[in-house]
Formats: structure tokens, sequence, C-alpha cells
């Protein structure tokens, strides 16, 4: 195990920006008043591309935007939600076979479900395989979907997820000068929802705020509890790898950002400090964007897993996240 979490480690092994987020690392509860923009004569050579797009700005429901990213169409009506729709079971779905039909590297391309509008296709479904990652486009199709099936059922969605692109746009802007970093309203927040699902307002009613981030081959997750005001990091590599902790505050700040616009704070920000959350380690190398799913549908923060916030993952068969995504 020593030796697993050591090579995770070192494929996500986040460096030490010079120009970083100035964020306190301590962090307290209450809230902090809006400090003078400072100017550093230090700039990066080369923005990644990311990077740029967010200078200018990346919006999920732009069809221009989507084509770089993959294809996300309008959403539809949402139907109502019927208590009584068949089981898998009674459908007679051989979900083994199916796996193994979706996740086949060399399949032409075809459509695997289409859930109002939101597309996962058959080269998404390859990360599925085994020792293969889930990508962005496949974490966004099950927090969206999440959303959506939450909306019917309820009538309001109560685990809001950002898009993934999120905290990776919030990571990149806190990597520039200070003069150059984006001024966030909340009309930016829309960008990282489908439009019609749910609006930027809606985090404050509801449970919970999850923003799944991947970075260096690693996928981690950022938990808010909304009623609380608690940002919490769910990590299924633990929390020894020190250097992480300008990720967190990054987010952190962000996060003071959007709940302070929410709650009207004026030119004060609310100051969350990240609290690492103990939950099972990952069995290997890849299946942390699976895991990054379960964490969006189970995590409450409550103990009620054999002590543990989540349940144990095992790799001993294929990974079926049907509850998520289909």
């Amino acid at each position: 195990m020593t030796e697993l979490r050591e090579e995770i480690l070192s494929r996500s092994y986040v460096g030490d920006e010079e120009d970083g987020e100035n964020v306190d690392e301590k962090g307290a509860e209450g809230l902090h008043k809006e400090a003078d923009v400072e100017v550093e004569v230090e700039q990066r050579d080369q923005e990644d591309e990311i990077g740029e797009r967010l200078h200018k700005g990346f919006d999920l429901n732009s069809e221009s935007d989507v084509e770089q990213f993959g294809e996300v169409l309008a959403l539809q009506v949402i139907a109502p939600y019927d208590p009584q729709q068949p089981s898998f079971d009674s459908l007679g779905v051989d979900l083994m076979k199916l796996y193994h039909t979706v996740t086949y590297a060399r399949t032409l391309y075809r459509l695997v479900a289409n859930i109002n509008g939101q597309i996962l296709g058959t080269s998404k479904c390859s990360g599925f395989a085994p020792g293969k990652m889930v990508d962005n486009m496949v974490v966004l199709f099950g927090a969206s979907t999440m959303m959506y099936f939450q909306r019917r059922k309820y009538g309001h969605v109560k685990r809001v997820a950002f898009n993934p692109l999120y905290a990776s746009h919030v990571l990149n802007d806190s990597r520039r000068m200070k003069i150059n970093r984006r001024q966030w309203t909340l009309k930016d927040y829309e960008a990282y929802f489908r439009a019609g699902l749910i609006s930027v307002e809606d985090i404050v009613d509801a449970d919970f705020l999850f923003a799944p981030m991947v970075h260096e081959g690693h996928w981690w997750c950022y938990a808010v509890n909304c009623q609380q005001k608690k940002l919490y990091v769910l990590d299924s590599i633990g929390h020894s790898n020190k250097n992480r902790k300008r990720v967190d505050n990054a987010i952190a700040y962000n996060m003071g950002l959007l709940f302070g616009m929410l709650l009207k704070c004026g030119d004060e920000y609310l100051i969350f400090e990240a609290e690492c959350q103990n939950t099972p380690i990952q069995p290997n190398l890849y299946d942390c964007g699976i895991i990054v799913l379960q964490m969006m549908e189970l995590w409450d923060g409550q103990k009620k897993f054999d002590g543990n916030t989540m349940p144990d993952y095992t790799n001993h068969s294929p990974p079926l996240e049907g509850d998520i995504l289909f």
C-alpha cells in the first residue's frame, strides 16, 4: 500500500508556483475584506491552453466553446419523475456484455446514452475499461445526469456539481499575476452548469456543492456543505502530499468569493478552510475518477459505512456506475 501511495503521489505532484494564489494557509471562519490589487513584475513564460481560454472565458452552454471539449446539447424539458420505471433486471440487459461492448477500445463510435440531451458515446466509455481512467466528459455526464434526476424527483437539486473545468480554471487563474486575474461575478459561475438545469443562486438552498478536480493524472473532489459553509477535500490517495495545499487554498479562496456574492456580502468574502476528510484509499492507480463519481453521489460527511464517510472500493470486478450514469 505504501508503494502504491508513493506512485500515485509522484504522478500527482503539484509544483510550487512563485506567483500563485496569496491565500492564508491557516484559514478562519467569518468574513475578510478584499485587499488592494498588487502588481507583480514576474510573468510566466507560457500559459497553458486552459489558462488562455479562461482569460477570455469559457461557457459550457456556448456551441463554439463546447466544440473544444465535447458535445453538449441544449437542455430539453425535464420529464416528470416516475417511481415505477422498470429496473435493469426486468429489461433483461446483460450488463457484463454491455460493459465489454462499450468499453472496447476499437469499437466504432456509437451513442451509448442520451439523457435529456447529455451525450455519452463509446469514445468516452473506453475510460471505464480495466486499467483506464475516465476523462472530463464522463465526469461531466455523470454529474449532470445526477442533478437531472434529482431535479425530476425532488423538484430541485440537492447535490450540485460544477463542471470539472471549474477547478482547473480556478487553479490556472491563481497562477497569474494579480493584475491579470479574473474578476469573478456570479454570471461566470453559470458557465459551469447546464443551461436550464440549475442556476447559481440555487446553490444557497442546496445541501452540497461538489467541485471535481483532475490534475497531473489524478482525480479528487472538493465538497462544500452549503448550509454549514464548510469546505472539505475528498481524496482517494489520502492527504500526505503537502504540495497540494496551494491548490486547496486556491479553491477555498474562490469558493469564498462565490458564497460572499451569493450571500450579498458586498466587498467582503467568506473565508473557507479546506478540511481534509479521510476516505478509503483506492486500490490501484486509475480508478480515482470512478471514486469521485461515487463521492458526488454518496458523500454527506456522515460516518455510515463501517465508521467511514465512504464505502470501501474494490476493483475485483469491472466498475459499473449504473446508478449514476444510466
